[in-house]
C-alpha cells in the first residue's frame, strides 16, 4: 500500500515535467537552433551541459522522491535526502556560474568544485557519521536561499527577455520553501505540507524550464550576430 499517495503523485508530476522540459531542451539545443560553422563543434549556447546536467539530476531526484514516499524505509530514505541535496548542489552551481557569465570551462571547474566538496562531506556525513535532520534542514534551506539571492539579483540588472519568468519562479519558489520551514498537521491525514510543496513546484518547473530554452534561444541569437558581423568583414577583404 502507498504510504503517501498525494506526495508520490506530485512527485511523479515534477518528474514528467522535467523529463519533458529537458528532452524539448536538448531538442531545441542539438536539433533546432543553428550550430556553429564547420571547425567549429557543438551548439552556440555555452551552458546546455550545466542544464542537461541539473535536468537530469532532477529526474534522479523525483524519481526517488516518488519512491520513498511509497515505502518508507531506510534505504528509500537516505536515497531521496541525498538526490535532493545533490541536486541543490547542482542548482547552486549552475545559478552562479550563469548569473556571473562564466563561459570558460576552467572557470566553471574552479566555482563548481568547492560547492561538489561541500555537498559531497554534507552526504557522506549524513550517510556514515550521523543522519541529522535539522541539520539537514539548514543546510538545504541554505542552497535554496543562495541560489534563489543569485537568480534574484541577476534578475534586476539583467534586460533578458525572459526575466519576468525567471522572477516569477524565484518569488514563487520563495514563497513555497516556506511549506518545507513552516509544517502543520496533515489534511484528512495524508496531505500535508510536503505534499503542497510538490504541488506547488509543478508548474514552477514548467516555466522554469521555459525560461531555460527562451535564454538557450537568446543567447545563441546573440552569438550568431556576433559571429555574422566578425565573418563580413573579413569577407570584405
Amino acid at each position: 500500500m502507498c504510504q503517501e499517495p498525494f506526495s508520490v503523485v506530485f512527485s511523479v508530476a515534477n518528474l514528467v515535467t522535467h523529463l519533458y522540459g529537458l528532452t524539448s531542451f536538448l531538442n531545441l539545443l542539438h536539433v533546432a537552433l543553428p550550430k556553429r560553422p564547420q571547425g567549429k563543434r557543438g551548439p552556440y549556447y555555452e551552458y546546455g551541459f550545466l542544464w542537461t546536467v541539473f535536468g537530469l539530476a532532477s529526474l534522479n531526484s523525483w524519481v526517488w522522491s516518488a519512491v520513498f514516499h511509497a515505502r518508507d524505509t531506510v534505504v528509500t530514505e537516505r536515497a531521496d535526502y541525498t538526490s535532493a541535496v545533490g541536486l541543490l548542489g547542482v542548482s547552486l552551481i549552475v545559478s552562479i556560474i550563469r548569473t556571473c557569465s562564466l563561459r570558460i570551462e576552467a572557470t566553471q571547474v574552479m566555482v563548481a568544485a568547492p560547492v561538489i566538496a561541500f555537498v559531497s562531506t554534507h552526504i557522506l556525513y549524513l550517510n556514515f557519521y550521523d543522519f541529522d535532520y535539522g541539520w539537514n534542514m539548514k543546510v538545504c534551506v541554505t542552497l535554496g536561499i543562495l541560489q534563489l539571492l543569485l537568480w534574484l539579483v541577476w534578475a534586476g540588472f539583467t534586460h533578458h527577455p525572459s526575466r519576468s519568468k525567471l522572477l516569477f519562479v524565484v518569488l514563487a519558489g520563495a514563497m513555497s520553501m516556506l511549506l518545507e520551514i513552516f509544517d502543520f498537521s496533515p489534511l484528512w491525514g495524508c496531505l500535508d505540507a510536503h505534499a503542497l510543496w510538490h504541488a506547488f513546484t509543478v508548474p514552477l518547473t514548467w516555466v522554469w524550464w521555459s525560461f531555460i530554452k527562451d535564454d538557450t534561444s537568446f543567447r545563441t541569437s546573440q552569438l550568431l550576430n556576433r559571429a555574422q558581423q566578425t565573418e563580413e568583414p573579413k569577407k570584405s577583404k
